[in-house]
């Protein structure tokens, strides 16, 4: 399925992940990730097995969709994925802390810790149970919360076993 409005037309390259296909600036993906830059600067081979899709080649990605797509939007609409006090689901918040910390986007990757932990991290074991656990994720993004919190080495958050 193409992403209509992730569908760009000039410098291009084709990310293609699960069901989904995106076209976007090749430049604008390198200059935010240091793994598409470096991608970008291998010489790419001009043969007759390499797919394309309308000129551009076509690289698969073994991602979510979802997460893709959340992730590219992150990148090339500003007004997407904006800094807290916004609030963000968190599908959309793990889908690019995953992706930005995989392809190293680092703009991105802080500020989904940013949405976590303004969203999900508290400071007492009265104020977790004031969130509503609706799934694992909550949970797992809580105890990444807590790992991320700096503190001695032989300490163990209190909070880390009362979900």
């Amino acid at each position: 399925i193409r992403v209509e409005d992730l569908w760009f037309s000039n410098d291009t390259l084709v990310l293609k992940t699960q069901q989904k296909i995106f076209r976007v600036s090749k430049s604008v993906l390198a200059a935010r990730s240091t793994v598409f830059s470096d991608m970008a600067a291998f010489p790419q081979p001009v043969d007759g097995d390499t797919e394309l899709i309308d000129g551009s080649p076509v690289v698969t990605l073994h991602d979510s969709a979802d997460d893709m797509e959340a992730f590219l939007r992150a990148i090339f609409d500003s007004s997407y994925f904006m800094p807290p006090p916004t609030s963000v689901g968190l599908d959309v918040i793990l889908g690019i802390l995953r992706l930005s910390h995989k392809y190293d986007v680092q703009y991105l990757h802080r500020r989904a810790l940013e949405h976590l932990s303004v969203q999900y991290y508290r400071s007492s074991v009265h104020d977790y149970r004031s969130i509503k656990v609706a799934d694992h994720g909550v949970a797992i993004a809580r105890c990444l919360l807590s790992s991320m919190r700096p503190r001695p080495r032989t300490a163990i958050s209190p909070h880390s076993f009362d979900f």
